[in-house]
């Protein structure tokens, strides 16, 4: 039986992983939980959700938005695509995007992301509606 290795190694990208989240205040409380679980764009969604929320976007808005992915960039057996998500308001970025040299591609982009942000003494949550996602808050 041959044994496969899925040892991280330069110039390597793993097929899956999972970012799970926590964002604090300044004096330590927790304000922002969530992630996603999934492969390459893993980085890019968690990324681009954590920062809208944190800038006071409603989750359910902040995780219906479209998305960039980074994922294709330039590595050894890439040609460096920038995709965004078709039919989503990302689409005027393509022209700055190709502008600054990138390469621009529309995707059918799938997410699962999930966060919750607590606001004015309130949980606020939502996951990704492009999977099994709805909209929540607690008192």
């Amino acid at each position: 039986m041959a044994v496969v290795q899925r040892t991280p190694a330069g110039s390597k990208r793993a097929q899956t992983a999972m970012a799970p989240v926590i964002a604090t205040d300044a004096s330590g409380t927790v304000v922002l939980v969530g992630g996603w679980a999934g492969a390459g764009e893993i980085m890019d969604y968690v990324a681009q959700a954590a920062l809208e929320l944190l800038s006071g976007r409603a989750p359910a808005e902040a995780l219906d938005d479209g998305h960039i992915s980074t994922a294709r960039a330039p590595y050894p057996d890439s040609s460096g695509v920038v995709e965004l998500e078709q039919g989503r308001s990302v689409a005027q970025f393509a022209r700055p995007l190709q502008a600054l040299g990138h390469k621009v591609r529309f995707a059918p982009l799938q997410s699962g992301t999930a966060f919750l942000v607590r606001r004015q003494g309130r949980w606020e949550g939502a996951a990704d509606p492009r999977r099994d996602g709805v909209f929540a808050s607690s008192p």
